[in-house]
């Protein structure tokens, strides 16, 4: 007769998915820069970091510097909450950068709902515009964001982007700046700034 394994109980376990960009804080996770983990083990690292990164992109995670006590927490969407049960995440400072398009600010109201004090970065609308001739049709426009949730500015751009009513888009759909068309150098720029920032 088959044993069943006692450490399982047979149901899928949530996983979480790290990128560990400070090395005193990889020390403590035997030098790994990249985990994935399930969401208790996660739960119960004993460390500190200040700050915690959302990013949504895989290949933009890889490429994320170094950064003074951060991890980044790489694509959960709109399971952003399930971060929520990572104890130590509520002592840091919340980030967020996702695609600018409907989706990512309907994900970032999601993230502050959970994270009260999330701050975005490169969501706004002088990126949207500085790219430009990068941006590619939304499939389908997002009109679950709350609101309430987003700032003045984040509002205001989402509601832009409804309206889709951008001078020379000749695009029945929406525009989206996917976060990888971004060039890196100005990435890499203003995440060290908002870094110094802590």
């Amino acid at each position: 007769m088959l044993q069943r394994c006692s450490r399982w109980d047979g149901r899928t376990l949530t996983r979480i998915r790290l990128i560990v960009l400070d090395q005193e804080l990889r020390n403590a996770v035997g030098g790994l820069r990249d985990i994935q983990a399930p969401q208790s083990e996660l739960a119960a690292l004993a460390w500190a970091p200040r700050t915690t990164l959302f990013v949504e992109n895989l290949a933009c995670a890889y490429c994320l510097p170094d950064l003074e006590s951060t991890v980044a927490v790489v694509g959960l969407g709109r399971a952003i909450s399930l971060a929520a049960a990572l104890p130590w995440i509520h002592r840091t400072r919340i980030l967020y950068w996702g695609d600018l398009d409907t989706h990512g600010l309907e994900i970032l109201s999601l993230a502050r709902a959970s994270f009260p004090g999330t701050r975005s970065v490169l969501m706004d609308s002088l990126t949207l515009q500085r790219y430009r001739s990068r941006w590619v049709p939304e499939a389908a426009p997002n009109r679950q964001a709350d609101r309430s949730l987003l700032l003045s500015g984040e509002r205001e751009l989402y509601e832009a982007l409804l309206a889709n009513a951008w001078p020379g888009w000749k695009g029945e759909q929406g525009v989206r700046l996917e976060q990888e068309r971004l060039d890196w150098s100005h990435v890499d720029e203003e995440l060290r700034r908002v870094a110094r920032e802590s």
